[in-house]
């Protein structure tokens, strides 16, 4: 397995500046299949932009009803 890391900067027009640090892993047995795990540092502005978003997500996921497939003519 081989781990590669960073951080990598996002401009949101609602979260702002986000901050993230990224890793890596690829499989040694499969390695055109990568984890990338993004992550803010806790209590910074990028963890609270983070949340935000996420509670925005949720709100208009609720207010979604099931999926119904378009009525064919």
């Amino acid at each position: 397995m081989s781990k590669a890391q960073g951080t990598r900067f996002f401009h949101h027009p609602r979260a702002g500046t986000l901050v993230l640090d990224w890793d890596t892993l690829t499989s040694s047995t499969v390695p055109d299949q990568h984890l990338v795990i993004w992550t803010a540092p806790p209590d910074s502005a990028s963890e609270r932009g983070l949340r935000l978003l996420a509670s925005a997500t949720a709100r208009s996921e609720a207010g979604k009803t099931s999926y119904s497939p378009p009525h064919s003519s």
